[in-house]
């Protein structure tokens, strides 16, 4: 019985399979490239033949899709671009003539010249650039270098982030990106001198200094220049061009003592526990929050977006577990852990179970700025007290666990395995269980008044 073996685009030419293919006329117009596509695909095992085939077609497809969609108005990026996947498609490596031209180099760009000689299907504009390395290197300025690091280069970077994480990455070098063209100007990246980035560097130290609204702290001047550094930097990379001297290099300004974020007292968060008026015209679902940070210490992101399933309230110990989420990253590897579930804040988790915080999914920054907002305007936070002004934010209330641990004599390891932060030292064990923690966290538990969550 005939067997129908599939041999499409294939062609058998002495024992060695080749690739032939018929290019698309609006293909042809956009790459001036020859009607058929005719290379070797050297093997002779038919298998073989067929899954380099299968790779050439998707890849074909995938490239001719975007050259349609894009005419021939593509610009002098993508003309580069297309010159870079072209020697890839060749399994060559794209070097410049002036690369090429050198002693070390000479035996290659022989090969090269007698690639192009060799082989007629070579003879269009982008294949013979890629081959011998015609192509200048685009000069795009730095709105377009942002476009394609937001495109291509940043990728790596987003991993897991949610929506509202990839916006904190992204968003940062917008604005810094735009602070430059709208300074100095929207400047090719080549072209941008030590000079400019003193001009900017200078004008970040005058809103460092400034009595206005625009002032910035130095630690958040140092964030800009980090930001349009590594931008520079990758696209550098990007292109080869590791050795390129930064522009930016050294700059930085000197960065005061980070004003810390003090804990409230363990007296203050027994009066707001018992004292249901007190948060009473706040948002039920921002009050759970902050009473389920209270006996936790986790951090509003862990809260407001901890998954229901992870949540254990009828195990023999209450507790929760913080783990790794498809669609959203931890701020690190130390994040992960389990916690038991006491007063207040095991009260707290039976609502968010239920979905009580929906509303604040991927969105606690929204929940910290409307509480603390309410704090501030009913004039909440503690009173100072003193010469020594403390700055207290609802994260205070995270802080105040860590506190409250410190003075019940609990093991700083617990401790740190509590609030999520590393250890620095070798990791011998899962720092007891949970049952023996819950009798650690028992001793700072506070009580409370069931009408807070009316």
């Amino acid at each position: 019985m005939a067997t129908n073996i599939d041999t499409k685009y294939l062609c058998d030419r002495y024992g060695v399979w080749w690739f032939q293919r018929r290019v698309k006329k609006k293909i042809i117009n956009i790459l001036g490239c020859p009607q058929v596509e005719f290379f070797s695909l050297k093997t002779d095992d038919l298998k073989t033949a067929q899954l380099k085939r299968d790779l050439v077609v998707k890849n074909q497809n995938e490239y001719w899709a975007k050259l349609i969609a894009n005419g021939a108005d593509e610009g002098v990026i993508a003309y580069y671009d297309r010159i870079i996947d072209r020697a890839k498609s060749l399994e060559i490596e794209y070097k410049h003539i002036d690369d090429l031209n050198t002693d070390n180099r000479i035996d290659v760009l022989i090969d090269r010249i007698n690639l192009l000689d060799k082989n007629k299907n070579y003879e269009s504009e982008i294949s013979y650039k890629a081959i011998l390395g015609r192509a200048d290197k685009p000069n795009p300025k730095i709105s377009e270098v942002l476009d394609i690091y937001l495109d291509k280069l940043i990728l790596p970077k987003l991993g897991k982030k949610s929506h509202r994480q990839q916006q904190h990455v992204i968003n940062p070098k917008k604005r810094v990106v735009k602070y430059f063209i709208d300074l100095v100007t929207d400047k090719p990246i080549y072209d941008i001198t030590r000079n400019d980035a003193q001009r900017f560097f200078e004008w970040l130290q005058l809103r460092i200094n400034s009595p206005l609204k625009d002032k910035i702290t130095a630690n958040t001047g140092n964030r800009y220049l980090t930001e349009i550094r590594g931008i520079l930097k990758d696209y550098y990379t990007y292109q080869g061009d590791d050795d390129i001297l930064d522009p930016f290099r050294k700059m930085k300004f000197k960065e005061k003592n980070k004003s810390k974020r003090d804990s409230f007292s363990t007296e203050y968060i027994t009066d707001l526990l018992k004292s249901p008026d007190k948060l009473a015209t706040l948002d039920i679902a921002a009050r759970v929050v902050i009473y389920a940070m209270i006996n936790t210490g986790l951090r509003p992101s862990e809260i407001c977006n901890i998954l229901p399933e992870t949540i254990f309230l009828d195990a023999p110990v209450p507790y929760l577990a913080i783990i790794e989420q498809e669609d959203r990253e931890l701020k690190s590897d130390a994040a992960v852990r389990e916690i038991p579930l006491i007063g207040v804040s095991l009260h707290a988790f039976r609502f968010i179970k239920k979905g009580a915080i929906k509303k604040f999914k991927d969105r606690s920054d929204t929940f910290s700025a409307s509480a603390n907002k309410f704090f501030v305007t009913n004039k909440l936070f503690p009173k100072h007290e003193g010469e020594v002004k403390k700055k207290y934010t609802i994260y205070s209330f995270r802080h105040s666990f860590k506190k409250r641990m410190i003075e019940a004599g609990v093991d700083v390891e617990i401790r740190d395995v509590s609030m999520g932060h590393k250890i620095n030292k070798p990791d011998y064990s899962d720092y007891g269980s949970i049952e023996f923690r819950m009798k650690l966290i028992k001793k700072i538990d506070l009580p409370y008044d069931k009408k807070i969550f009316d």
